[in-house]
């Protein structure tokens, strides 16, 4: 009778312990799948396409701490896109600048930004039936910004940056302009992150992304149809911390994309800051002697209704 007794206790027990192992496993899984998250990332980048003009819009906020912020940040970029043939290594078949606008946390970003730009200057193709497309550029780029974030994100230990890429440029083979979006995400199974791409802009005239993305698709289904006042409202009330500085624009121009600056205009003075840094109210240059900016701004803006 003792030994009944002392075998339902142990069975008991048993069972006990098995299902307290089995929610401290399930715990530990689920924790680990947390921190291996990659958080939103921080801004808010506007892709538009209005008339065949691609637009991309952007604040100029970087946020590198919980508490510290610079709204100085480079968000988008026009950058050239250099192609050669193997047969003739020293003429180019296609010299394009292409556009590229991102969201991400900290300084991992911009290693990731540098190292896919640096990348797209020296590209060659070996087929003469090689047929260059944009979405063979955009794979290529795919591909090196997978190479990106498993390199600098797991050494800087900022999974939580993560980042999104938009580019935009000139598909060679329907000469029109087209806009991708770059997602990354992290396999914890195989302990590496995996990017994908696809073409936007194609169903839908807009994209938002980055941590400003669910207010500015709120701010368009309430009304405002314009890129320049979703983001000037964002910023302009602080409706989202992580979102704020300088408005930046660039959009296609023929054959390229170009940027420009966004100025504004208070108490009757034009303010022209390019990304928070005013280039031209400066003493800085000689204006006779000096090599000088010229950059084209949007004026008109704050007419907008």
């Amino acid at each position: 009778m003792k030994n009944k007794l002392q075998q339902k206790i142990c069975a008991i027990f048993q069972r006990t312990f098995n299902a307290i192992l089995h929610i401290f496993s399930k715990l530990c899984v689920s924790l680990k799948k947390q921190d291996n998250k990659i958080k939103e990332p921080m801004t808010l980048c506007i892709a538009w396409k209005e008339n065949n003009k691609v637009q991309f819009w952007s604040d100029s906020r970087l946020n590198y701490s919980d508490d510290k912020k610079i709204d100085m940040a480079v968000k988008v970029v026009s950058f050239p896109v250099l192609i050669t043939e193997l047969k003739t290594p020293n003429e180019f078949s296609y010299r394009n600048d292409w556009g590229i606008c991102f969201a991400g946390g900290g300084q991992t970003i911009y290693y990731i930004k540098d190292f896919i730009l640096e990348n797209l200057k020296h590209l060659e193709y070996y087929d003469d039936l090689f047929v260059l497309t944009a979405e063979k550029i955009a794979k290529y780029i795919n591909t090196i910004y997978q190479l990106a974030c498993n390199k600098f994100i797991d050494k800087l230990s900022a999974k939580e940056g993560g980042c999104v890429l938009i580019t935009t440029g000139l598909c060679p083979l329907d000469l029109r302009f087209k806009t991708f979006k770059y997602l990354i995400k992290y396999d914890s199974e195989k302990n590496t992150f995996i990017s994908d791409f696809e073409e936007i802009l194609i169903n839908e005239n807009y994209c938002f992304i980055g941590s400003g993305s669910s207010k500015a698709k709120e701010l368009l289904d309430s009304g405002i149809k314009t890129p320049y006042k979703i983001i000037k409202k964002i910023i302009d009330e602080n409706l989202v911390s992580s979102v704020g500085g300088q408005i930046q624009f660039g959009e296609n121009v023929n054959l390229d994309f170009k940027i420009k600056g966004v100025a504004k205009i208070e108490e009757n003075k034009t303010i022209t800051q390019l990304r928070g840094v005013d280039l031209y109210d400066t003493d800085l240059f000689d204006y006779v002697t000096d090599l000088k900016p010229t950059t084209s701004f949007l004026i008109n803006l704050n007419e907008i209704k």
